[in-house]
């Protein structure tokens, strides 16, 4: 295991999954934040 953990998103599928409404809890909004997916 890697430390700090990392961390691999696929952001075309979280894009599209926001677009149809999903929901984040705060711990999703902070990495999707922390890569750039969301502002």
């Amino acid at each position: 295991m890697k430390s700090p953990a990392e961390i691999k998103i696929d952001a075309e599928k979280a894009e599209q999954w926001l677009k149809n409404g999903a929901q984040p809890t705060e711990t999703a909004k902070s990495v999707l934040k922390q890569s750039g997916i969301i502002k």
